[in-house]
């Protein structure tokens, strides 16, 4: 099952679709903190960053089981992929 997608449907400017199940970590986490970030990422850590989209339970982190890395996002609380374009 995809828990999330994005479609884009404008470049410039940017926009993108977003949707995502309720019942998939996602959904709590953007409902919970009020934002989220969009990783632009090549094929590179594409097969990574499709391990994230597997339901795991809530205590489990996706990107660390992905074997991607956190760091700090710049304008956001929210955490981002160092590994990203």
């Amino acid at each position: 099952m995809i828990k999330s997608q994005m479609i884009p449907i404008l470049v410039k400017p940017c926009f993108i679709i977003f949707a995502c199940s309720m019942k998939h970590n996602i959904s709590k986490n953007i409902l919970r903190k009020k934002e989220f970030v969009s990783n632009i990422i090549n094929n590179d850590i594409a097969e990574k960053v499709c391990i994230t989209t597997v339901s795991y339970p809530w205590v489990i982190n996706e990107i660390k089981e992905a074997g991607l890395t956190s760091i700090t996002s710049i304008k956001v609380k929210i955490q981002s992929i160092i590994e990203r374009i």
